[in-house]
């Protein structure tokens, strides 16, 4: 667990170095309990206003003074930041807002700077990304552009997606506005969806092998072969005879159950000697 600062670790650095603040920025009493380590320490090599930011909104919501925000804040710059505040003038800042102004104009090159227009005509469609994965990126962007022409957005997402339906689709009947495009992209989302789960189901022969009620076919070459290895009596589904053949049909003969073949009235003629 991290440790609050303690109450004279801003007194005592402040001491040895020379302060940009005001006289009464300086006498204002320091908070107990508040965490600074929570922010990190900020060296002047990323965005300076996303840091000041968190830093006001978290201080804010203490509702500290606005002269500890001065001081603590100081306290959390290092390297560059660090050396841009030991050459701030003396006696030159009374109040946060203006720290905080001169903080972020010093920094502000470090700034992401991302233009919505450019992020969205620079999108394009992967080659085995899905639309719907597409789709939800190219509206992030959209939703950036409130403003946008609905022509110049139609002929983006022409040119950036790889689906050739949607494209022949919105070039024979282009969307009246922004709610429509995006109503005309979801419909060939969920054709694409559909597509590969049909793709995905089982063929015929398949389902009836799975289901029980029809073995697949052997391959060419394999029925012969397997039917020689497979004795009859397993093929026919009995069990195999425990005694000879002939006994068998000898018991079926003495207990009746046997009919002899009719003669067919010709009685064969004995050989002339």
């Amino acid at each position: 667990m991290k440790k609050p600062y303690a109450h004279g670790i801003l007194d005592e650095w402040e001491k040895e170095t020379t302060s940009p603040f005001t006289s009464e920025v300086l006498k204002t009493p320091v908070e107990a309990g508040i965490d600074l380590s929570r922010f990190g320490l900020y060296d002047g090599s990323t965005d300076p206003l996303e840091f000041l930011q968190t830093f006001k909104r978290v201080m804010t919501l203490r509702g500290v003074s606005d002269g500890f925000m001065c001081r603590a804040f100081a306290s959390l710059l290092r390297k560059t930041a660090n050396d841009w505040y030991m050459r701030l003038e003396p006696d030159s800042i009374a109040s946060f807002h203006e720290f905080g102004r001169k903080f972020n104009a010093r920094f502000a090159s470090n700034r992401l700077r991302h233009d919505p227009a450019d992020a969205l005509l620079a999108l394009r469609q992967g080659k085995n990304e899905t639309l719907r994965d597409f789709m939800l990126k190219f509206n992030a962007e959209l939703a950036q552009l409130p403003n946008i022409d609905v022509q110049i957005a139609v002929a983006t997402l022409k040119h950036a997606t790889i689906d050739p339906n949607l494209m022949l689709h919105l070039t024979l009947k282009p969307p009246r506005d922004l709610q429509e495009l995006e109503s005309k992209a979801d419909k060939f989302v969920r054709a694409e969806e559909a597509c590969v789960r049909e793709r995905s189901r089982p063929g015929p022969e398949e389902r009836k092998g799975n289901d029980g009620l029809k073995p697949p076919r052997p391959r060419a070459g394999e029925g012969s072969a397997n039917r020689n290895a497979i004795p009859v009596f397993e093929r026919l589904g009995s069990a195999p005879l425990k005694v000879p053949l002939s006994h068998v049909l000898l018991t079926i003969r003495d207990q009746g159950l046997l009919t002899p073949p009719q003669k067919n009235g010709h009685e064969p003629q004995e050989a002339v000697h």
